[in-house]
């Protein structure tokens, strides 16, 4: 059984709107229809991530971003217009999670453990692993990583543009939070609970698409030649 790693705190006693069904019984729902969770976006992505961490460079930059979730307000965020990236034969990205939380929807709070985005390069897109916040391991996120460098040096080329690196939908094990408290204390958060059942554990574990109203914070470092 998973257990929690985090404290939870009920922010408030209301009933949630998917808690219960008209007649007072116990209503299913799906991750679709319970309020702040949705699917996970299918996204054609790179699915490893080529890195080559003996290839010299220079780190030419830093940056920080947040975005929020699909729907949000600041869905993606762009390099372009922030930073100055001059390079035509080496770009690698170093990517890392900022700090988590707190976060607040369905009468639950709670800081994420992990979160993964889609980094961006010039057409070609990886999605990271989930990756620490504050590089703090955790049993939600059992394969997560405090750092990943993505190599996009093949996406340039001898007097091309500068290249732009974009940021965006991320993923976030907050739901999994959720889940792990209602099998620890399932009599104190029963009404919370509907349809976070033990065996929905894949619905909402071990991460899920970031709510639009929540936003998650990353770290980039950028190398270039």
């Amino acid at each position: 059984m998973k257990t929690a790693n985090r404290t939870w705190v009920i922010a408030s006693l209301v009933a949630l709107p998917f808690a219960l069904s008209a007649c007072g019984a116990t209503t299913y729902r799906t991750p679709s229809q319970v309020p702040g969770v949705i699917p996970n976006p299918q996204t054609t992505t790179t699915p490893t991530d080529p890195t080559d961490p003996t290839t010299p460079g220079t780190i030419s930059t830093t940056a920080s971003f947040s975005v929020n979730g699909v729907g949000g307000t600041q869905t993606t965020w762009s390099s372009a217009g922030r930073i100055s990236i001059s390079t035509d034969n080496l770009l690698k990205v170093k990517i890392t999670a900022g700090q988590a939380g707190p976060l607040t929807a369905n009468s639950f709070t709670a800081n994420y453990s992990c979160v993964s985005y889609i980094v961006t390069v010039n057409g070609r897109s990886v999605r990271t692993k989930p990756l620490l916040a504050n590089g703090v391991a955790s049993s939600n996120c059992a394969d997560g990583v405090a750092e990943q460098t993505i190599n996009f040096s093949d996406r340039l080329s001898a007097g091309g543009d500068a290249p732009t690196v974009v940021i965006s939908e991320p993923r976030y094990d907050f739901y999994c939070q959720i889940w792990n408290s209602c099998q620890t204390y399932p009599n104190m958060y029963y009404s919370q609970c509907s349809g976070f059942s033990y065996s929905n554990y894949n619905l909402y574990c071990p991460n899920r698409a970031v709510y639009r109203t929540h936003s998650v914070t990353g770290n980039l470092e950028i190398t270039t030649n």
